[in-house]
């Protein structure tokens, strides 16, 4: 009968020593989650000089605008995303009130500034990428640009951004004007053209957040609801994602790498052809729309091999991702082929002649110097403007996934993170561009919404909502200073 309490202490006495050291580690990536944040906001705050060289965005002077509206913001920001984590209902609601929450805040962020939508319609006004709204106004029919979409780059036709890019980032600003037209019917350039911005200020910010419904089916079916919840609510408090506004690569090209990431999974759940076939087709269009997501193909194509050799047992691995694979490239050629006989649209051709004009525009001659130096530079605005607190915990997450001692119980997710930060690699060592990521990458942003909130979920299980509320207020603290301090150009 004596043996009965000492055996209770001993495994009371161990299962109190686990407790306390895994409260303590909680507690040192807590501190190092506002730690890094802090010393980011105090040297933006300062203008201090730190960031290396070639460093893309300076610094700028403080906004003259009412800065109460950021107190309005952060306690809206708070109520939604508190009233979303506790909701045990419809989760469709607390995604809709996530989508509302986040096109007001990129308008509030926008109004700091103290003129009013002005601070928004900039971006589509005065920056270049408005070019393509000016030259969208100017064009008779959709089918006919994209037909003739090299004829009217060597007359001057379009803009200078158009020899860089696929004909789909111009038919999105087209696509734009069609439905501005509805609702605000012009018939001269001019007026259409206003129309358009008009449209765009006011309705991309929302379109911006569609990518949370994809998002939450995607991280449900790699992991739980509680997980999917996270990542949502984290992705509405990306610095980039509010900043780096009324830009196609943070409206339109998140949506699409989630979506395509999304059918190969269900593609590969229910070994569905169809959903392979659909991904293959989305990849393509993706990569119409612009040739910086051709890097889909490689992230996709790891993913499933990932997938399968985490999920699949060894004699049945071959088989699945053959056929997936098969189904996702049959998808890609037979979209290829009908842009090519309907509208005459050669990827290969305007792939190669946008890769020249790039690297002559930018000057790029490829040194090892100078590759380490960009890379070292890409990595760093990509982590600062996705947040220091959601950065570290994707990293930790990563970190996480390949100390796992039985490689079989490692879940899907975790062949996401290695994909992505692969695919970070990869970018950073040959995407041939001088900075500027804090716009080009934000296409893998979600799935580093995705890994954070799996590793807030795998290291407080118990008080995960809590942690996700403190990593939001680090957020939104980050990106408040990243508008008043610096902001995206």
């Amino acid at each position: 009968m004596s043996s009965i309490p000492k055996t209770f202490t001993l495994d009371f006495l161990t299962g109190l020593v686990a407790r306390c050291h895994r409260s303590r580690s909680q507690l040192i990536l807590l501190f190092l989650l506002f730690l890094a944040s802090l010393c980011h906001c105090i040297v933006l705050f300062f203008h201090l000089p730190v960031f290396p060289g070639g460093w893309v965005w300076g610094y700028r002077d403080w906004p003259d605008g009412p800065q109460w509206i950021a107190i309005i913001l952060a306690l809206l920001s708070m109520s939604a995303g508190w009233y979303v984590l506790h909701r045990s209902g419809n989760k469709t609601v607390g995604i809709v009130l996530l989508i509302v929450l986040g096109g007001l805040l990129q308008h509030g962020f926008a109004r700091l500034e103290g003129r009013g939508i002005e601070g928004l319609r900039d971006r589509i006004t005065y920056s270049g990428h408005a070019d393509f709204a000016s030259v969208a106004v100017r064009q008779e029919s959709i089918v006919k640009t994209i037909v003739d979409y090299e004829e009217l780059l060597d007359d001057g036709h379009l803009c200078a951004y158009a020899h860089s890019k696929p004909p789909g980032q111009l038919m999105l600003y087209m696509a734009t004007q069609r439905v501005s037209n509805w609702f605000m019917p012009r018939d001269a350039v001019e007026g259409k053209l206003a129309a358009l911005q008009n449209f765009a200020s006011y309705v991309w910010p929302f379109i911006t957040y569609l990518v949370l419904f994809p998002l939450f089916y995607l991280t449900k079916e790699l992991s739980d609801t509680e997980t999917a919840l996270a990542a949502c609510i984290l992705f509405v408090f990306i610095p980039s994602v509010n900043l780096v506004t009324l830009h196609t690569d943070q409206v339109f090209f998140p949506l699409m790498s989630v979506c395509s990431i999304l059918l190969v999974v269900l593609a590969l759940r229910r070994q569905s052809i169809v959903f392979a076939a659909g991904a293959g087709c989305l990849l393509y269009a993706a990569a119409f729309c612009s040739f910086g997501l051709l890097a889909l193909l490689p992230l996709t194509a790891l993913f499933v091999i990932g997938y399968l050799l985490i999920k699949s047992e060894p004699a049945k691995r071959f088989v699945p991702g053959l056929r997936i694979a098969g189904g996702s490239v049959a998808g890609f050629i037979v979209l290829d082929v009908i842009f090519r006989l309907v509208f005459g649209y050669n990827i290969v051709l305007r792939y190669k002649k946008a890769l020249t004009f790039h690297q002559e525009w930018l000057h790029w001659n490829p040194s090892l110097w100078k590759t380490l130096h960009f890379a070292n530079i890409n990595v760093l605005e990509f982590f600062f403007w996705t947040g220091c607190a959601v950065s570290l915990l994707a990293l930790f997450c990563f970190f996480r996934s390949i100390r796992v001692e039985d490689f079989r119980r490692t879940e899907p997710i975790a062949g996401l993170v290695w994909v992505l930060v692969g695919m970070l690699i990869l970018l950073a060592l040959f995407g041939k561009t001088e900075g500027e990521t804090a716009r080009l990458w934000l296409f893998l942003v979600p799935f580093c919404c995705i890994a954070a909130a799996y590793e807030i979920r795998m290291r407080f299980t118990a008080n995960w909502r809590v942690v996700t509320a403190f990593v939001v207020v680090l957020q939104f603290v980050t990106v408040y200073f990243l508008k008043t301090c610096q902001d995206f150009h």
